[in-house]
């Protein structure tokens, strides 16, 4: 299957195919064989080129939190489809470049992490949207000030609707 790993904002072009317990890993034509074995339901032990190393894997709304060996990294994950729907400028993104952060999906306010003026960091939590009995993280898309929120805790939200806007750095601005 080929896909795309966003690690740490670098994307990074790959195919993968899984065989029992091995992952066949391969980019630039690098192929990568993988052997692991899950632990718990979140956490594996992996053997590449005779090293172990113990990693976790946690959900988030945007992708995965991955601990290897106590290091963590956020890692998005695109399959084909998602890539094929950018490239013709359809993307289901959660947030634009004007700072305008939007619900990815229709949902309750269950809470709300931020107030106007406060400034945030990238990847700070904003609010968590409940949907379908699942709490999503709706993260900062960049380093900034909260401007406005538009939405109160306990308000149900439909797709696409203006959650928060940011002030974003100049730095951060498309």
């Amino acid at each position: 299957m080929k896909l795309q790993a966003i690690i740490e904002n670098q994307p990074i072009d790959c195919q993968l195919s899984l065989s029992g317990n091995e992952v066949i890993f391969e980019v630039d034509n690098n192929r990568q064989s993988i052997n692991f074995v899950r632990l718990t339901p979140f956490s594996y032990s992996l053997i590449i080129n005779g090293k172990s190393y113990y990693v976790t894997i946690t959900k988030h709304f945007e992708g995965y939190n991955i601990t290897i060996d106590q290091n963590v990294f956020f890692v998005k994950i695109k399959d084909e489809n998602e890539l094929l729907l950018e490239k013709f400028g359809m993307s289901d993104s959660v947030t634009v470049s004007n700072g305008e952060v939007r619900a990815p999906i229709p949902g309750l306010v269950s809470s709300i992490a931020v107030v106007p003026g406060q400034s945030v960091q990238k990847g700070e939590i904003l609010l968590v949207l409940e949907a379908m009995k699942m709490e999503n993280d709706i993260d900062s898309p960049s380093t900034g000030c909260i401007k406005e929120v538009f939405v109160s805790q306990g308000q149900s939200v439909e797709k696409n609707c203006l959650l928060i806007q940011l002030e974003l750095n100049e730095n951060e601005r498309g």
